[in-house]
């Protein structure tokens, strides 16, 4: 299902970025917009630009789809365990983990 509520994206963008151990002023650092810009599209207050979105997303490693669809929350939750588990870890440990997935992404197309 496709999600087009400014409210329910800002949602999906708070429960992301918690489960990446973030505030939103690191997440608008991650991001490049200031701290008040990335709030505001939080609470779903602003509509945001393409540009800014990718950047959003990145920062969050996450893609448009993952804040545009509905995911089932099991594996929603799955995903925001996995992602509180690497935050607890070093950037050592976090560019293996992307590196195995990145290969494993290319060996499925």
């Amino acid at each position: 299902m496709l999600v087009t509520d400014l409210k329910s994206v800002g949602n999906k963008l708070f429960e992301y970025r918690k489960g990446n151990g973030l505030t939103q002023e690191q997440a608008a650092e991650k991001a490049s917009v200031s701290a008040r810009t990335y709030a505001n599209i939080e609470r779903g207050n602003v509509n945001m630009r393409v540009s800014t979105l990718l950047r959003i997303c990145k920062a969050l490693c996450i893609t448009p789809d993952d804040l545009f669809t509905e995911t089932p929350k099991a594996l929603n939750e799955q995903y925001l365990d996995v992602m509180s588990a690497l935050q607890a870890k070093g950037d050592k440990v976090q560019e293996s983990a992307y590196d195995i997935l990145s290969a494993y992404l290319k060996s499925v197309e």
